[in-house]
């Protein structure tokens, strides 16, 4: 099973943003999608997960097309997304916020959630709004995962996190693909993104530059300094 994306163009009004954007993530694989801010990783995730409103090409889930169909029927086709900005609903408890999530027969009901982030079993009660920067990112992972996907989109999952938050969180996205869950992840920093991942695809001015193994990504000093300024 794999998420397949080809030929994809987006815009905002007249901006030409993704300009031909192909990207192939295998199930039970993490893709990064690297570049600058500003170069089209967000509205890529946004496009794939029908939040843009004009744009072209070909996008699929294990050969079905979902390119073009509203988020709720993406979602029960086994994709879910989580946004740079979480998402978490502010007024309503941990507990609530998860259900909002949760779909019948899902694979990951609150118990093995809660299994997955253990801080969260202590606050069950209390209100999103209320919750620091690494419970709120655990809480939106585990209620996208109440949906049961295939797939997951994660936008910038370590941005604003203290160093032992983003342990948890990376350990958590080996966790999942070793669950035989696909991840396309955005991540601003591209060495710990390239320690886990499995492939990599480098994105600037709103077209793919890179593609190849997270491992020949990361020890290509030219790529690095070129389009990610590291090295």
């Amino acid at each position: 099973m794999s998420l397949g994306v080809e030929n994809v163009n987006a815009y905002y009004g007249n901006f030409h943003v993704l300009q031909g954007v192909s990207l192939l993530v295998e199930q039970g694989t993490i893709h990064v999608l690297l570049g600058r801010n500003g170069a089209g990783k967000t509205t890529t995730l946004r496009t794939i997960f029908g939040l843009m409103d004009k744009w072209t090409g070909s996008i699929s889930l294990d050969g079905v097309q979902i390119g073009g169909k509203q988020p709720h029927l993406i979602t029960r086709a086994g994709l879910a997304y989580v946004p740079e900005y979480r998402g978490v609903f502010s007024g309503l408890s941990v507990r609530e916020n998860l259900a909002v999530g949760e779909y019948p027969n899902s694979p990951w009901p609150i118990e093995r959630v809660l299994e997955l982030f253990p801080p969260l079993k202590n606050l069950l009660g209390r209100m999103g709004g209320h919750l620091s920067g690494g419970e709120q990112q655990m809480l939106a992972i585990g209620r996208a995962l109440m949906s049961g996907p295939k797939f997951l989109l994660l936008d910038e999952p370590s941005q604003g996190l203290a160093p032992v938050i983003v342990d948890i969180v990376v350990d958590t996205l080996v966790r999942l693909k070793n669950e035989k869950i696909g991840i396309l992840l955005v991540e601003q920093n591209a060495e710990i993104a390239l320690e886990i991942a499995d492939s990599a695809s480098i994105i600037e001015q709103g077209e793919i530059v890179h593609r190849g193994t997270a491992l020949e990504t990361r020890n290509n000093p030219q790529i690095m300094s070129t389009y990610l300024a590291v090295g």
